[in-house]
């Protein structure tokens, strides 16, 4: 679903804050500029400053109109924040977040907020007024809450995802990448296939990709581009049949489910755990295939565990910019 134009605005704002067009202290763009750029009505302007404001981004002055709020304004708040996409289902953003609560401790008060939260008025101030923020997986969408908080100088850290800028524990998916691969050569695997699917703002896919590409090379392995696919979420089924008909002895997977995999194979006689071994970048539950699958252990409780560590020491020192990987252990599986 696309941004309505209060969101649009809201958006363009923060934007023109955090690029530096907008400083502390400057007053906004009128009401009637905003109307012109976005053909919007007058209340739908007002809906989205207004919004501002309440979280605490703007500031009004009796008589002088709307302005940048200043730094220093907040008046904090003796708990942590943690913001998080929605948990309607068991995820991996949620054993993040059962992590970042063993972490803490039971002593620290922690303020749960999901991102769309974040969007209504007045949420992000209450968020941005507690002592730290925790920000779990956040996305392209979300990322200028997260510019905002280190514009602010407010201390928080991003759990799995690595932004250049700000304070981070993510996963190391260069080293996994080439746990994976190294663990299929280990087995005789000589002609070994790539599919990954790109996503989002940050560089997981990329990282993923030129771990696999590295360590071909460490391995003195011939690189096919027929065996190898970076596409969008929309385009793996069209280009897993092209894949498999390059016959890999080894295929590794990321963020894309293993089942069309083996049935794109069972439709061209090509057999995973037979003619083949597959690989999954993620953590695989045991017995939930036939045949083994050699994976990464899951980290997102320990990714967690470590960003509440790092949150609490940055609230210490807020001149830290820690910033770290974490590696995952690769489960080999017993195939010959």
């Amino acid at each position: 679903m696309g941004m309505g134009k209060r969101e649009k605005i809201t958006e363009y704002l923060r934007n023109e804050i955090l690029q530096g067009r907008l400083k502390p202290g400057d007053r906004i763009y009128s009401r009637f500029e905003i109307m012109k750029r976005f053909a919007c009505t007058r209340a739908t302007a007002d809906r989205a400053v207004s919004g501002l404001i309440a979280g605490g981004v703007l500031e009004t002055v009796k008589g002088g109109g709307t302005f940048v709020a200043r730094p220093g304004k907040l008046k904090r708040v003796n708990a942590l924040s943690v913001v998080a996409p929605h948990f309607s289902r068991p995820s991996m953003a949620q054993e993040v977040f059962q992590g970042f609560m063993q972490g803490v401790g039971s002593d620290q008060q922690v303020r749960f907020f999901t991102y769309d939260e974040l969007q209504q008025p007045g949420s992000w101030g209450r968020c941005q007024s507690h002592r730290g923020i925790a920000f779990i997986m956040p996305d392209v969408r979300h990322s200028l809450f997260v510019m905002e908080a280190l514009s602010r100088g407010i201390p928080h850290v991003v759990a799995y995802r690595d932004p250049p800028e700000s304070p981070f524990v993510s996963i190391d998916n260069t080293g996994a990448m080439a746990g994976l691969v190294s663990a299929l050569v280990e087995k005789g695997r000589s002609r070994i296939a790539f599919i990954g699917r790109r996503e989002g703002r940050y560089h997981f896919p990329e990282q993923r990709y030129a771990g696999f590409l590295e360590t071909l090379l460490k391995n003195r392995l011939a690189f096919h581009p027929g065996l190898a696919r970076l596409v969008p979420e929309n385009a793996v089924e069209a280009v897993l049949p092209g894949l498999i008909r390059e016959k890999p002895d080894g295929l590794v997977a990321v963020n894309v489910p293993l089942g069309k995999i083996i049935e794109a194979g069972e439709r061209q006689g090509w057999k995973a755990g037979r003619d083949f071994t597959l690989c999954n970048f993620d953590a695989v539950a045991p017995g939930a295939y036939p045949f083994p699958v050699i994976h990464t252990e899951s980290v997102t409780e320990e990714i967690g565990k470590r960003t509440a560590a790092m949150l609490l020491l940055l609230i210490q020192d807020t001149g830290n910019k820690t910033q770290e990987y974490v590696l995952p252990g690769i489960h080999k599986g017993d195939a010959a």
